[in-house]
């Protein structure tokens, strides 16, 4: 969670738990107000048992028509109420071995043109706020599409000092991808008040403001340590940088609320 800031990994050592057979459901399904979708879809999966994962991609209405929102989900036990929040235009479900889910990549390398623009944060719970919100900002046009992640779970189980990712509380990963950096600023600023921490993973703004908001004071005090300790010299910069001879101070004074989009948090 620390954003290659120590070294580069060689090998890796896995410990892992044999998991049965599981319900696998891909589904895409009407967003006649993306807002309410939000709502319903978040609901869902709060209150579904914590062996669900979901994903969901959302974009804007198209060409008259109204929004299409496509979800992927894997559960072990009873079905979820993810399938009942809306009217479905397609379906693919079935029970397969879990195996089966991760093995689903192509063979061939990844190709594409262009950098991502994406922005990302952390969110406790989709309240009838943030819905509002994301659905405007979808109506903007700015963004290409949301994807929003479940956590919770297993995530949830980790105390928060544990590692360098310490906004363990959260329900929902939110990303949003675009194109012009003047617009994707603009529409994430009205968003960027709902969240609390980032994963920086999904976020392609590599400025000092994004370090406070991915890591709590105590927690990039302690990364900065590490980071004189190890590496002094910097040679490993070329990410979201802990340069080693900035003080927490000098990327923020009170935590993750001091970003480029503060102007727009309420305290």
């Amino acid at each position: 969670g620390a954003g290659g800031n120590f070294g580069i990994v060689t090998s890796f050592d896995f410990v892992v738990d044999e998991v049965g057979d599981v319900g696998w459901g891909f589904l895409t399904q009407v967003a006649e107000d993306p807002a309410d979708y939000l709502l319903r879809w978040g609901a869902a999966v709060e209150s579904a048992p914590r062996d669900l994962s979901s994903f969901l991609v959302l974009g804007p209405p198209r060409n008259g028509q109204p929004a299409v929102a496509q979800s992927r989900s894997v559960v072990e036990s009873s079905d979820p109420e993810v399938a009942s929040i809306a009217p479905l235009y397609d379906q693919e479900v079935t029970i397969t071995s879990y195996a089966s889910i991760m093995q689903n990549a192509g063979g061939t390398p990844h190709v594409a043109t262009g950098e991502p623009l994406a922005h990302s944060g952390l969110l406790e719970h989709i309240t009838p706020e943030f819905a509002a919100a994301a659905a405007a900002a979808l109506a903007s046009g700015a963004i290409h599409f949301f994807q929003i992640r479940s956590v919770g779970g297993a995530v949830s189980d980790v105390p928060p000092d544990a590692t360098a990712y310490a906004y363990r509380s959260a329900n929902f990963q939110v990303t949003a991808m675009g194109a012009s950096p003047s617009r994707m600023a603009e529409v994430w600023a009205t968003l960027y008040p709902f969240f609390d921490g980032l994963y920086l993973s999904f976020e392609t703004d590599q400025s000092p403001d994004r370090l406070a908001d991915a890591f709590p004071p105590a927690t990039l005090a302690r990364l900065q340590e590490l980071k004189h300790r190890y590496d002094p010299d910097n040679v490993f910069r070329h990410n979201f940088n802990l340069a080693p001879d900035a003080s927490p101070a000098a990327v923020s004074t009170s935590g993750h609320r001091h970003g480029r989009w503060a102007h727009t948090k309420s305290t």
